[in-house]
């Protein structure tokens, strides 16, 4: 299982965490919810890195291994800002017990990289023949040398991404998902074009210049971005229901699955109160099929907003049944708790039809009390099972999205003299801790109950004085 151990970075003192299917973070701002996620987020995506950072550097004659450490000391750098003033830290993620990168300072406040692993021989070995075949000159005398040479260069890079998946014990697809994603939806095409032609034509020393005035989340809506016009591409002239229907047809799902995609689509429409459609006249949601009423999205509710982007790209992992890596801020971001009810209950069936993993960070206690009756259902459902001669008509348990307390794990944040990081999953009980849960309700009822004694004792005061 892979899991982090933080030392002294940020507000985080001490910290280890278990990186399982679904993972929750909940806590206080500032608290160290997204520091903690974003460093996930960073180890996880360097297997990316470095296949991106071997593939534009096809002909380079320099060390690759040298490049990456410099790419992650950058990375660093466009993440979490200048290492000059930071105190001693140290960072190290484990990809399996025996693969590990481990990151700390120096004397001199220079970011050191350390693998526990034999990367630099497995890289040097494996890479360097196949770099050598991709290199390989050749005299094309046609184009079907040529087609045949590109199809033997595509066959390289599977391999390559075979390699480096191997190296980091990981072989999915990262996104983070940022707070404020309304801005796909609100950006104008002169803002698309500007926002990506700037960030594109700066050279890499005016990047890291401009990035001393930009924090870690430009850069991650950056990516995130570039996903989105991607997905936003797939659903053109298409809607969710369009989309099982081709693949259906195209037999790369089964009239079985289908049930599972269905589910998936109505609670998406529950969510949106709609039927989303992206047509040549641009987003819309159609509220009203039989008369044609719908919203423009740049019109819609800021819950529709911030929510569809998530909803899209959780329906595409399922249609494709892709296992990926996903940290998404805040899910519940301008939504109605039965709305947030409903989009957790979607995470689960991804977590469920697939190898996928997914961390949250939230402030929100109603998707902590959702995911504990997710859990809980899963063992009344087998216990159902175990006596199926008794009947509980009233009772309807969605199975596409029961949760496996094996799956998943949860972090609560107090602040003591440091904040204080924990699990509050009970592994007794498997389920969430009750009094993490009451913690909040506790304090507003002790605030009420200290008012009314006042009140029970002034109110009589204030009656003597009228008579």
């Amino acid at each position: 299982m892979q899991k982090i151990k933080i030392e002294s970075f940020g507000p985080i003192n001490e910290a280890e965490i278990e990186i399982k299917q679904m993972v929750v973070f909940i806590g206080e701002q500032a608290s160290g919810k997204s520091t903690i996620s974003k460093l996930v987020y960073f180890f996880k995506s360097l297997k990316e890195d470095l296949f991106t950072l071997i593939f534009n550097n096809l002909d380079t004659t320099e060390d690759i291994r040298l490049l990456f450490i410099k790419e992650i000391q950058l990375k660093f750098y466009r993440f979490f800002g200048s290492t000059r003033y930071l105190p001693d830290f140290k960072i190290k993620y484990f990809y399996s017990p025996q693969k590990t990168v481990q990151l700390s300072l120096n004397p001199n406040k220079y970011l050191i990289v350390e693998f526990g692993y034999d990367f630099y021989g497995m890289i040097g070995n494996e890479v360097s023949e196949l770099l050598k075949a991709i290199r390989k000159p050749s005299t094309v005398k046609n184009t079907y040398e040529l087609i045949a040479i590109e199809q033997s260069k595509n066959k390289y890079l599977k391999q390559l991404k075979s390699i480096v998946d191997r190296l980091f014990e990981d072989d999915k697809p990262s996104l983070f998902v940022p707070a404020g994603r309304n801005i796909t939806v609100t950006y104008t095409d002169q803002f698309k074009l500007d926002f990506f032609g700037n960030l594109s034509l700066e050279s890499e020393k005016e990047r890291i210049r401009s990035d001393r005035n930009q924090s870690v989340d430009t850069y991650l809506m950056l990516e995130f971005l570039r996903k989105i016009e991607a997905i936003k591409e797939t659903f053109k002239e298409n809607d969710f229901e369009s989309l099982i229907n081709t693949e259906l047809g195209f037999g790369n799902i089964t009239e079985e699955y289908t049930i599972v995609l269905h589910a998936a689509k109505e609670i998406i429409y529950k969510i949106l109160k709609g039927k989303y459609q992206y047509d040549r006249f641009g987003e819309k949601i159609i509220f009203d099929s039989k008369n044609r009423r719908y919203v423009h999205l740049n019109n819609a509710s800021s819950g529709q907003q911030e929510s569809i982007r998530i909803l899209q790209d959780l329906f595409l992992v399922l249609l494709s049944k892709e296992n990926v890596f996903r940290v998404i801020e805040e899910p519940e971001a301008h939504l109605y708790p039965l709305a947030q009810k409903n989009l957790i209950e979607l995470l689960a069936m991804v977590i469920n039809n697939t190898d996928s993993q997914i961390i949250i960070t939230t402030h929100s206690p109603y998707i902590l009390s959702v995911i504990n009756n997710l859990i809980f259902a899963k063992s009344v459902k087998q216990l159902m099972k175990e006596n199926p001669d008794k009947e509980f008509d009233k009772i309807d348990l969605n199975e596409h999205s029961l949760i496996e307390p094996s799956k998943f794990q949860a972090y609560g944040l107090h602040n003591k003299e440091h904040w204080e990081f924990k699990s509050i999953f009970d592994t007794d009980t498997q389920l969430i801790g009750e009094n993490y849960l009451d913690e909040i309700s506790q304090i507003v009822g002790s605030e009420f109950n200290e008012m009314f004694e006042i009140y029970k004792q002034l109110k009589p005061l204030k009656r003597a004085r009228k008579q």
